[in-house]
């Protein structure tokens, strides 16, 4: 296939999840639970394996598939760059994110221009009016991501060819080109448990990264771009014209400043 057939709209974005697309979670998550695949984890096995996961470098240590850095090529092929949006842990957010973080830097080649350590993924579904597309393991959240007019890949390395890449952006062109409409997939996945941390997990990681021994800290604020200066009203607008990190970051400060803590 040549390059130009892999080319996507301009606008669209292109975001790979990290567990089961490029790093290798489920062979190290059966190993965790004693058996031979993740198929055969008990589910009463199933939190106490994410348990030991808590606090330690599990996801720094996740194989990448031999597949990976084909899939990161022809992320690019498609859309000129790529970007990362994968889900933290529950119960271990920072760490969790940290951790995937120095995966990332350490095992891809080129980098992300975007990475979205967050449990809503569908938040980023759509950029300036423009469809992304999402490559992703588990269902619901391909489900998910076209609900909010996002365009899904379900693709798990193990399990499904390249081919599955290929044809899902065939189709997300079709539908940036106006030639195909989107039909929202309705699709499962495999029950992992409580794995993913919840929107309120996030929301406090948040909070919490501004704050330090009662003194202001500008840490993620400062990173994205963003600023606290303003009204609430004028930091809403702010981050409804922004995206991604310094959107959030510019909810997080009209948060702070209307008094709203959780």
């Amino acid at each position: 296939m040549r390059a130009s057939e892999l080319e996507l709209p301009e606008g669209m974005k292109v975001y790979l999840d990290m567990d089961g697309v490029i790093a290798n979670f489920f062979e190290e998550y059966a190993k965790l639970a004693g058996v031979k695949s993740y198929r055969d984890v008990p589910a009463a096995k199933v939190d106490p394996t994410l348990n030991k996961m808590i606090g330690t470098n599990f996801f720094d240590k996740l194989p990448k598939f031999p597949v990976s850095d084909k899939i990161v090529d022809i992320c690019v092929q498609a859309a000129g760059s790529y970007g990362i949006i994968s889900s933290p842990l529950r119960n271990d957010f920072a760490n969790s994110e940290k951790q995937k973080r120095t995966w990332i830097k350490r095992e891809l080649n080129p980098q992300p221009v975007e990475i979205f350590i967050t449990p809503n993924k569908a938040k980023h579904a759509v950029s300036d009016g423009v469809p992304n597309v999402l490559i992703d393991d588990r269902g619901d959240n391909i489900s998910s991501w076209e609900a909010a007019g996002g365009i899904g890949i379900k693709f798990q390395a193990d399990e499904d060819s390249l081919k599955v890449i290929l044809d899902g952006l065939k189709r997300a062109r079709r539908i940036g080109d106006g030639d195909d409409k989107l039909v929202p997939q309705e699709l499962k996945s495999r029950n992992l448990g409580s794995m993913i941390a919840t929107d309120k997990e996030e929301q406090n990681e948040n909070f919490a990264d501004g704050k330090k021994k009662g003194k202001s800290r500008p840490g993620r604020v400062k990173k994205s771009g963003a600023s606290c200066n303003g009204s609430v009203t004028a930091l809403r607008k702010r981050a409804k014209n922004a995206s991604g990190e310094k959107a959030k970051m510019y909810h997080w400060c009209a948060n702070m400043k209307s008094g709203k803590k959780k």
